[in-house]
């Protein structure tokens, strides 16, 4: 495993290297470009910071990349501050610093999470390039996992497009933006969730769904708490925070709010699959949503505007979500009320699987 992430790793920078020389070929490189190097530390940090907390995480060793992503984030944080704080009116603040500061950041958190890891399983000894059933499984695995985090991420990027193109005024288009922005915070924690899931996911060769469904529901009810407070309260809220120009906000949000909640749920389905070797039903799920949005706002959104295009958001990702759903029911039998209706024992039942042994995982591998 450790080689195969080394080597794409390697690939990315090579393709990055790529992108970047033909992009400036007979060009000169403007002032507002990112540095090639700060490019690279990034790529190469976030990378390695990814592949090593999967590690520890289906592990189930929480604390150590916890610990280095925490203390990273507050030297980073201390940094900018003394950066701001240390310009005077002789040395003026450039932002474009951060350009270096956060990936060299990144990079020493990766550093310090490798210097453990090899510490501990001495994996410089075993490092050897992978041979071809790892290439294989390397581009076969990985590039329809690409496909189809790039078909989610023009999902919820394309409807900004469409709309600056309908005519809406920009006032329509910011409205729907910081909706869109703000409903986006509603992710954090099923996407985290989701990153921690799939590695103890992919340890275990059944019963799955034991873990699954209780980080489900308690997603999925958190946010109809948090969502159901900014109902009713949002239609003051927002215009306090952002301005009175954002007084379309509101509504727009409350008819997101469906789909924030479809996506809740869709982040740990997808999770669910990865690790089952299906990721053909996140690439379809990620297609109907992208299809859906697309002619929804095509056929709606000048007829109907900003409400249209709010309501085809929700539909599109609820789309994605019954499609997943109803995979994940075909090959689990799970019953619809166990998806989102508790027991009262989820808290307890995941804080019992979380703190397993690794003896009892491995019990359940081939």
């Amino acid at each position: 495993i450790f080689p195969g992430a080394m080597m794409w790793i390697l690939i990315c920078l090579i393709g990055t290297g790529a992108v970047e020389y033909f992009y400036h070929t007979g060009k000169a490189a403007s002032n507002s470009s990112i540095p090639f190097g700060s490019l690279t530390m990034f790529i190469f940090g976030q990378l390695l910071l990814l592949f090593l907390s999967a590690f520890y995480f289906g592990q189930k060793k929480f604390v150590i990349p916890s610990i280095v992503q925490v203390f990273g984030n507050i030297i980073f944080s201390g940094l900018c501050l003394f950066h701001f704080y240390s310009s005077g009116a002789d040395n003026e603040y450039h932002p474009t610093h951060l350009f270096y500061l956060y990936p060299a950041v990144i990079c020493l958190q990766a550093s310090f999470l490798l210097f453990h890891f090899l510490r501990k399983h001495h994996s410089f000894i075993q490092f050897k390039i992978p041979d071809s059933k790892v290439w294989r499984l390397l581009f076969s695995y990985c590039g329809l996992a690409l496909l189809a985090n790039l078909l989610f991420f023009a999902y919820q990027r394309a409807d900004y497009w469409i709309i600056s193109k309908s005519g809406l005024s920009p006032a329509e288009l910011g409205n729907y933006i910081q909706a869109s922005r703000f409903a986006q915070l509603f992710q954090i924690l099923p996407t985290m969730l989701a990153g921690a899931l799939f590695p103890m996911l992919s340890s275990l060769q059944q019963n799955k769904q034991k873990l699954l469904l209780p980080l489900m529901r308690i997603s999925l009810w958190l946010n109809i708490l948090f969502l159901g407070l900014l109902a009713l309260s949002g239609y003051y809220l927002f215009p306090f925070l952002f301005g009175p120009s954002f007084d379309l906000m509101y509504i727009c949000f409350l008819l997101l709010i469906p789909g924030i909640l479809s996506l809740t749920l869709l982040s740990l389905l997808s999770a669910f699959f990865a690790s089952e070797n299906r990721l053909h039903v996140n690439l379809y799920a990620a297609a109907l949503a992208m299809l859906l949005l697309i002619g929804g706002d095509t056929l709606l959104l000048k007829e109907y505007g900003l409400m249209a295009a709010s309501l085809v958001n929700s539909v599109s990702a609820f789309a994605a979500f019954i499609l997943s759903v109803l995979m994940f029911k075909r090959h689990s039998g799970v019953e619809w009320k166990k998806i989102f209706l508790s027991d009262g024992n989820d808290f307890r039942y995941i804080r019992a699987m979380f703190k397993q042994s690794e003896d009892v995982v491995n019990k359940e591998r081939i």
